[in-house]
């Protein structure tokens, strides 16, 4: 839903060329860990777009349980404070201490190439504890049409 930036319907796999998505991504920690990143590598095909650049918030959440409608204050932070876009991946990281329970974060990303490509996992870790580690499900999307008229 891009006023929400919620996912809706089932996982995509199949995108058209040009069509803009949003890419979705859960993290579940049964307790308090300190200072995670999470990383996400962009599948081929597929470009994040930095809200910072773009100008458009559409689809971009930095982990709020959802009861944050009203942005930041002193009892509704994000969960991961500081998001990086590059070329090839978005990068999340969470203040001091990422509490328990699920966080959910989303970016856009533009299909700019057609093709099969593989959609690698996921990757979140304790920065000081790098084998407290988790990664997501791969699998492989599908960019395609967009044919000149």
């Amino acid at each position: 839903d891009p006023t929400t930036g919620k996912a809706t319907g089932p996982a995509l796999h199949v995108v058209r060329l040009g069509e803009s998505v949003v890419v979705t991504i859960q993290v579940t920690t049964p307790d308090d860990v300190a200072r995670v990143t999470l990383e996400d590598p962009a599948a081929g095909g597929l470009e994040p777009v930095d809200p910072k650049v773009a100008g458009d918030e559409a689809g971009n959440n930095l982990g709020s349980d959802g009861s944050c409608k009203f942005g930041w204050s002193w009892w509704c932070v994000p969960s991961f404070s500081n998001r990086d876009t590059y070329a090839d991946r978005v990068s999340w990281t969470s203040w001091e201490t990422l509490p328990a329970g699920t966080h959910t974060v989303s970016y856009q990303a533009t299909a700019a190439t057609r093709g099969i490509f593989v959609l690698p996992p996921a990757h979140a870790y304790v920065e000081n504890q790098p084998e407290l580690m988790g990664l997501s499900q791969a699998g492989t999307i599908v960019v395609a049409g967009g044919g000149m008229a």
